[in-house]
């Protein structure tokens, strides 16, 4: 279907989850990217209220966002584990009652698809609306669910677990991050998905010159990690930046973080150098004139994430390999982005330990220019494959006008309810 899809037979879609549609350096732009050309006159952004709503002057532009409250959810991000325990419990056993509330918010748009993240709860909401109005419901699946940061009480695991299969099942169509997580809810619930790798960004300029890392320069090396910071990352970018700093180099750090937040994972270092969010463009012109390599850290802590780290995916991969630099991943063994990196040799730069001294020995190979021009050239090209955003945007428009023409044929004249 490559390119051949018509504008015309896209469907009416709302977009509702807690990811907000907004063009950033990190996950959220993978929604934003998928949506970018979608046409402004069939499409309706849902969106929670903060601390997880979409800036204005990142948001799709001419697109209507409305807001969907629901109550508590800013308690989900309290330090107070037991309320965050008894939110998340809450938010699982209320579904039902936000899909109503959310037909009544759509203002006449009447949707004939809905598209998703299976993030936080919001979804759950989606998927309870999709069902009940009889449209196809859309999954974009970018980590497995739930995370260990969704504290529920203990007799609402196994809800959990039937909520999500459930609605994996009933999907239209299963939008995974990684071949990886494909393959591994297909053989956990019997149903095949679709691998949608994060896309680069549709207004990518032509980019001039040679990275920086390509040079044979003589200053100590510079690093790059984008995106926010969490449990598992932060002790590889700690360890990371004290290696550097012993070679004289430096890091910097794209993304959210405030003082505060380097301050409590302990990366307020003096080569540790926070460059705040910017744009994808200035993101990716800054890594190829700044740095020497992009970093990509995934956690080694195997009991409460090595199931998402084996099947999620970074998607800042997408833009590292736009800027053309040279990966540098570490994670244990079983981690999607090392054995993404396996299947295409000479991709990118692997620590597989948490020993310094096996950091250090690859520091020592990326010091090497011709290594690092080398590693570079293999992750542009693969990711020019792979992460295009005409690859991602036809995988996307197919799932949605495939599920539309099989629904009509089956309820040509199902009316909304809404």
């Amino acid at each position: 279907m490559k390119n051949e899809y018509h504008l015309e037979n896209l469907p009416r879609l709302v977009y509702f989850g807690d990811v907000p549609a907004e063009s950033t350096t990190h996950g959220s732009a993978q929604i934003y990217r998928l949506l970018e050309s979608y046409p402004v006159d069939r499409l309706l952004v849902m969106e929670t209220p903060p601390p997880t709503c979409s800036r204005s002057e990142r948001r799709l532009p001419a697109v209507p966002y409305h807001r969907f409250p629901i109550t508590g959810n800013r308690w989900r991000f309290t330090r107070f584990n037991w309320a965050a325990r008894f939110t998340n419990s809450w938010m699982l056993s209320s579904t039902s009652r936000y899909a109503n509330h959310l037909c009544r918010l759509l203002d006449r748009f009447a949707p004939e698809a809905v598209l998703t993240v299976t993030h936080a709860y919001s979804w759950l909401v989606a998927a309870e609306f999709a069902e009940s109005q009889n449209v196809p419901l859309h999954l974009v699946l970018h980590d497995d669910w739930p995370a260990k940061t969704m504290p529920v009480f203990p007799w609402l695991r196994s809800r959990q677990e039937y909520l999500f299969s459930r609605a994996y099942r009933l999907a239209s169509s299963r939008l995974c991050i990684s071949p990886f997580m494909e393959e591994y809810y297909r053989s956990r619930y019997g149903f095949a998905g679709r691998v949608l790798y994060p896309s680069r960004a549709k207004h990518l300029l032509p980019l001039k010159g040679i990275p920086r890392a390509y040079s044979d320069h003589r200053s100590p090396l510079v690093g790059a990690f984008a995106g926010n910071i969490g449990e598992g990352s932060a002790p590889l970018i700690a360890a990371l930046a004290e290696r550097l700093e012993r070679r004289g180099g430096r890091l910097l750090l794209f993304g959210p973080q405030s003082r505060q937040t380097l301050q409590s994972w302990g990366l307020e270092r003096k080569n540790i150098l926070p460059q705040g969010l910017v744009s994808f463009q200035e993101f990716i012109s800054r890594l190829r004139s700044e740095a020497d390599f992009a970093f990509v850290p995934m956690s080694f802590q195997t009991v409460a994430v090595e199931q998402n780290a084996r099947i999620s995916f970074p998607s800042k991969i997408a833009d590292y390999t736009s800027a053309g630099l040279p990966l540098l991943i570490c994670g244990p063994e079983y981690c999607s982005a090392i054995r993404w990196a396996q299947r295409y040799p000479g991709l990118a730069a692997a620590v597989t330990s948490s020993a310094p001294g096996k950091l250090d020995a690859v520091l020592a190979q990326l010091e090497i220019a011709e290594y690092r021009e080398a590693i570079g050239r293999s992750a542009s090209e693969i990711g020019e494959r792979l992460f295009s955003y005409s690859t991602a945007r036809d995988t996307f428009y197919e799932a949605l006008i495939s599920a539309t023409t099989l629904n009509n044929e089956h309820c040509p004249t199902a009316p909304s309810t809404c």
